[in-house]
């Protein structure tokens, strides 16, 4: 018997083993000595992985970059209006002389838009520049159009604020706080509701038109919590009116019943 890494094993099979392992850690030098020639390193992408190709045979422990929170700016991506970006680029705001992204100092988050904190070369006045479009809620608040759009498309999509941040996370984007997320859905289902209703609206009318008059639909109700057969007590409940012509909806309504109600 032998001992191949602490292990009991036959005669002559340590011998085989060790071969088999010196095998590997050669393939592996020289495919990563290959990779690192022709394929583009994907760690410039991601700060928290290491610039050289690691040796996986070898126990190496990889050192972060200390200096990484200076230029954060850099690091990572980000969603950009180009319009606006190079408006606000194109003169300082005390000497009119113009901007250079490069003398990026520094940025402020604000969900998915940015602010950059770009100094002028000239007056040294630092000037922020917004990397997006903003509007004016009806609360009297300013609010980024990027962060808008993305609850009503998360809306649209039927997503969450988690899997919404694990996309942008998987991007390499920044995330955005739930409650921002939040604040932008209750600002858009209004909206959304009025839209809903215009659209049945149509809806009825083309119905009304292809059937000539003879509307024929089909009605049909569900509530959230799940009927036992005894007890019907869900506090939330919908119901939609499908017509046979168009297959479309001609009307929806839905009802919640808070505590005490």
């Amino acid at each position: 018997m032998a001992k191949f890494k602490g292990k009991f094993c036959k005669k002559g099979r340590d011998k085989i083993n060790e071969a088999l392992e010196r095998g590997r850690e050669s393939r592996w030098r020289q495919e990563t000595a290959t990779a690192a020639n022709v394929v583009p390193i994907i760690s410039y992408d991601h700060e928290y992985a290491a610039c050289d190709i690691p040796d996986p045979s070898q126990q190496i422990e990889i050192p972060l970059d200390e200096n990484l929170k200076e230029g954060e700016w850099r690091v990572g991506r980000r969603v950009v209006e180009l319009g606006i970006l190079a408006d606000g680029l194109k003169s300082c705001q005390l000497c009119s002389q113009p901007l250079h992204l490069n003398d990026c100092t520094g940025e402020k988050k604000f969900g998915l838009g940015h602010m950059l904190l770009i100094r002028c070369n000239y007056c040294q006045l630092v000037n922020e520049i917004p990397t997006g479009s903003r509007h004016k809620t009806i609360a009297g608040d300013i609010a980024w159009d990027v962060n808008t759009k993305l609850a009503a498309g998360m809306i649209d999509a039927g997503l969450g604020e988690m899997h919404v941040n694990s996309l942008l996370s998987a991007m390499n984007i920044p995330t955005i706080p739930p409650k921002s997320i939040k604040c932008r859905e209750r600002e858009i289902v209004p909206h959304l509701a009025d839209m809903a209703e215009e659209t049945c609206r149509k809806n009825l009318e083309e119905e009304v038109r292809l059937s000539d008059g003879n509307l024929t639909a089909s009605f049909d109700g569900a509530w959230q919590k799940r009927g036992t057969g005894r007890a019907y007590n869900s506090l939330t409940g919908h119901a939609t009116l499908i017509g046979e012509s168009t297959k479309k909806c001609l009307g929806k309504a839905g009802q919640h019943f808070g505590h005490g109600q």
